[in-house]
């Protein structure tokens, strides 16, 4: 039984991927308990399909790709904006579940915390607004089902410039490891990183 904020949930079972990981550790699970009134498998269901879509597809992608993580550098120019700046961030792939994470990296006595995270690690929709009028966006997330297409690591490329929520992004470099992966999967050599100059712009429009 584990107590959360008041109330008292009682594990009785769990998936297969989470009973071998368990074993991995030298730990053996109870039985399953059987719920009188409780439908297991409408359950197992909703819990394959979760609202965010932050499913992993399966335990060998995970255990392959686990902790590898694509790190491009972006720039987003906000100058057109009151007390707007050329703004510097690092874009991350998770490719163990295809989800995105954007932090921003900020100069020495701006004010600012040194690195703070402008969009949380999620899969990222290419077009946010392509849902169904339908939709109740006032209340719920965004789930695969309601998006057609996610970002990938085919739409990420250095002088690429990529739109996450209204924000235009423009990929001027990126690490080593990001480089290496791409050489291998996609044969691609050029990685010559773009000059970010304080006139360069890259706003939607």
């Amino acid at each position: 039984d584990i107590p959360i904020y008041g109330r008292i949930y009682h594990l009785s079972t769990c998936d297969e991927f989470t009973k071998k990981f368990y074993e991995s550790e030298g730990i053996i699970l109870n039985e399953p308990e059987p719920l009188e009134g409780v439908n297991e498998s409408k359950c197992m269901e909703l819990t394959k399909d979760p609202l965010k879509g932050l499913e992993v597809k399966s335990s060998r992608k995970f255990y392959e790709l686990d902790r590898q993580v694509l790190r491009f550098y972006a720039v987003w120019d906000d100058r057109k904006e009151v007390f707007g700046d050329l703004r510097k961030f690092a874009i991350l792939y998770y490719l163990t579940d295809d989800t995105m994470e954007v932090i921003e990296f900020h100069s020495p006595n701006d004010g600012r915390d040194p690195c703070s995270i402008l969009i949380r690690r999620h899969k990222i929709p290419k077009n946010r607004d392509d849902t169904p009028e339908t939709f109740p966006s006032i209340c719920m997330e965004l789930s695969e089902k309601e998006v057609k297409d996610f970002y990938s690591p085919k739409d990420l490329k250095i002088g690429t410039t990529v739109v996450i929520y209204a924000r235009a992004f423009l990929l001027y470099d990126c690490d080593n490891f990001t480089k290496a992966w791409y050489k291998l999967n996609f044969g691609i050599s050029d990685f010559k990183p773009i000059e970010i100059e304080q006139t360069a712009s890259c706003s939607i429009g």
